[in-house]
């Protein structure tokens, strides 16, 4: 049995891992990120619902493991900075369609593409 504090610092260190290695830009590396953030928060609420928080966070534990026992996004190694590696893995891993954002300019609404959206902030 650790102490809370021993318990909070074991579940931060795995949000950092995570962020680190670049496992966080992975669907189920940022669903596990969150988890922790959400159990962190909700073990410090003022009415914390300690009933099932053991399970949570062994089940942390164990999707920690698995997603550790992958090969890492970042090559930490590497010294490249955090910055570039996010970048990198982002332009290696961007959709073939692009997005589409709606933006509200005096009242009429206009459709544009995300690519040309950097060309309108240009302007």
């Amino acid at each position: 049995m650790y102490s809370r504090k021993a318990l909070d610092f074991k579940l931060w260190r795995i949000a950092l891992l995570l962020k680190i290695h670049g496992y966080y830009y992975l669907p189920e590396g940022k669903k596990l990120f969150l988890d922790i953030s959400d159990i962190l928060n909700k073990r410090y609420s003022t009415s914390p619902n300690t009933s099932n928080t053991e399970k949570i966070i062994a089940d942390i534990y164990k999707r920690s493991q698995i997603i550790f026992s992958q090969d890492p996004p970042f090559e930490v190694q590497a010294y490249i900075p955090h910055v570039d590696n996010a970048r990198n893995f982002r332009l290696v891993n961007k959709s073939e369609t692009p997005k589409t954002v709606y933006i509200q300019m005096k009242v009429r609404l206009k459709v544009l593409l995300f690519l040309h959206l950097v060309e309108l902030i240009k302007r």
